[in-house]
């Protein structure tokens, strides 16, 4: 998958797999990465390492989640 240039969204970003994920998209040259957990300060922490921005959302919330679309297509 080429990410070159893309603009990234990772759900999870926290820890575990959602950070392994940021990490492999930040190393193949993602053009920007949203890190959104609902561990606010994670995402904070993933974001400050990789670069990009955090964003905090709970995905079983569907009105969390187009906020962080609209949020990202801004």
């Amino acid at each position: 998958m080429d990410v070159k240039d893309k603009i990234i969204v990772v759900t999870g970003a926290a820890s575990g797999i959602g950070v392994a994920l940021v990490k492999r998209f930040y190393a193949a040259g993602a053009k920007h990465i949203v890190s959104v957990d609902i561990n606010l300060d994670g995402a904070k922490a993933t974001a400050a390492e990789f670069g990009g921005t955090a964003m905090h959302a709970d995905v079983a919330k569907e009105e969390e989640i187009k906020a962080v679309i609209d949020k990202t297509e801004a």
